[in-house]
């Protein structure tokens, strides 16, 4: 099992009781839809944060997030996003 999701565009938490990511790709981090990095967080640039549950007995406490920009995000087709959301899932669950 490849228990790291790609790095690049998803963020995650060990444990529900965690305050901070224990990994967050922040503004470096890609918009899964343009594939443009997702930063800087201004105004003008709104940012969608979804977050993920993914069945992992293994990593049962883990959630997990992604960020887009805004306007892809309402622009992405449902394909589109069930395609990102499957990446993380494929890539953890085998």
């Amino acid at each position: 099992m490849n228990d790291i999701p790609r790095i690049d565009v998803f963020g995650w938490f060990d444990s529900p009781e965690q305050k901070t990511p224990a990994h967050d790709p922040g503004e470096e981090g890609l918009c899964p839809i343009c594939a443009k990095p997702i930063g800087p967080f201004v105004p003008e640039n709104a940012i969608k944060t979804i977050s993920l549950m993914v069945h992992d007995p293994e990593h049962r406490d883990r959630s997990y997030f992604y960020r887009a920009h805004g306007l892809c995000w309402e622009a992405a087709m449902p394909l589109e996003i069930s395609d990102i959301e499957s990446s993380l899932i494929d890539s953890i669950v085998q």
